[in-house]
């Protein structure tokens, strides 16, 4: 993370739960309902671009991608995909 805010991931976890972030996350997830990987889930999580950790406090809503929890912690590698799965579907990205 390069903003000087946000060094560290203690403070990228506190900026989390600042009221800030909270309200554009609500917005965000309520204006894109279901997840923008494809595979048919409600959003449940914004899951910040690269860029937008350059300005954190100050994302702008196409840095941010509304995903399902599923396809959130496929992108992070803490649930392998499925080799059942297509992986088309849920490893997708979001039409630029």
């Amino acid at each position: 993370m390069s903003n000087k805010n946000y060094t560290s991931k203690k403070a990228y976890e506190r900026y989390l739960k600042t009221a800030i972030w909270l309200d554009f996350r609500n917005r965000q997830l309520s204006a894109r309902p279901l997840c923008e990987r494809g595979c048919g889930r409600r959003s449940q999580v914004l899951h910040h671009s690269p860029e937008a950790y350059q300005h954190l406090g100050h994302e702008r809503p196409q840095e941010c991608e509304a995903l399902c929890h599923l396809c959130h912690d496929i992108i992070h590698g803490v649930i392998p995909a499925n080799d059942n799965e297509p992986l088309p579907v849920v490893l997708r990205k979001k039409p630029a």
